[in-house]
């Protein structure tokens, strides 16, 4: 009800839709200029979605014959999802001329990868916890390799078949050129930044230190990341949260300001009051001073009523004393 009383401006509507942003909820857009944190996430908003193979390595034991058969049984399962680390392996399966099906009964493991089957096998693709899930053995001289990889910033995938892991798989993990320039205009805008994402800690320390973003959350499923959005409330700070519907839609619902990414506003889902059609750290930092600027243009508006009803006033009391 409180929404549909919040009008906005017509020349804010304008400059909104020449950045792709959607005001489902008014209400919540007025929000967007009182916020004291944003909650963003890394790939695609702060470092690249397009991300790229730099190594493949046979796990110790492993039976393979060869780093392109392990590229080979991964891709199988990776070509069936739409994440940014199977999209990369996928796309180096394809650029190195490996053949390989697509895995059948392909299915996503929230917060920790894929799996399918290829050759009555099932072959898993994923993170850390994906081990840990599995109750998947690994090798101290592959922690210390991915660890390694971590540290350096780079994302380790696991492939595993039935419960051997047999593979990991690095993937580089680089900043968005205008990534950190954005973070520092939140910053001078008085905002906390807080990064959220389901990766490894050690590639989140790595990516928040370049940015010069003190406050992240890493390993964090989907399921849990309402929990962190609480977390940030708890002291009263006014939180935004800008995320996918489809991986964020509890930490989007659970924020006072919910922006949707990669969406226009066709959706039946409530979680996001706004929506933005690209991911752009930059659009989401214009949306925020877009909505600053509708509240300062309400305050001018309010003072120039005042102002008019001052000076009637005055007047008629002039008028008063002359009679």
């Amino acid at each position: 009800m409180a929404s549909k009383r919040v009008k906005i401006s017509g020349s804010t509507l304008t400059r909104a839709a020449k950045i792709g942003l959607v005001i489902a909820n008014p209400a919540q857009f007025m929000q967007l200029s009182k916020i004291d944190v944003v909650v963003l996430g890394k790939a695609g908003v702060l470092t690249d979605s397009n991300r790229k193979i730099i190594r493949v390595r046979l796990a110790y034991g492993s039976d393979l014959a060869s780093e392109e058969e392990l590229l080979a049984l991964a891709a199988s399962v990776a070509s069936e999802s739409d994440h940014s680390v199977s999209r990369a392996i996928a796309f180096e399966a394809i650029a190195k001329r490996i053949k390989f099906e697509p895995a059948a009964d392909v299915r996503e493991i929230s917060g920790s990868g894929a799996v399918g089957i290829v050759n009555g096998d099932s072959i898993y693709v994923g993170g850390p916890e994906l081990l840990n899930s599995r109750n998947i053995p690994i090798y101290v001289d592959d922690l210390v390799r991915a660890d390694a990889a971590n540290q350096l910033g780079n994302t380790v995938c696991y492939v595993a078949r039935n419960s051997e892991l047999i593979g990991l798989i690095e993937v580089t993990d680089s900043l968005l050129p205008e990534a950190l320039a954005a973070v520092e205009k939140l910053k001078s805008m008085k905002i906390r930044v807080v990064m959220l994402t389901g990766d490894i800690t050690g590639v989140a320390e790595h990516v928040a230190a370049e940015l010069g973003i003190k406050e992240f959350y890493a390993e964090i499923i989907p399921a849990r990341k309402a929990e962190a959005i609480r977390a940030l409330k708890a002291d009263g700070s006014k939180v935004l949260v800008a995320g996918r519907i489809s991986e964020d839609g509890l930490a989007l619902a659970e924020a006072q300001v919910g922006l949707a990414l990669d969406s226009t506003g066709e959706t039946q889902s409530t979680a996001a009051g706004i929506h933005l059609e690209d991911s752009s750290i930059v659009n989401i930092v214009k949306s925020i001073s877009l909505s600053r600027l509708q509240r300062s243009l309400k305050v001018t508006s309010v003072l120039s009523v005042i102002s008019v009803a001052l000076l009637a006033l005055g007047a008629a009391l002039v008028l008063l004393g002359v009679f």
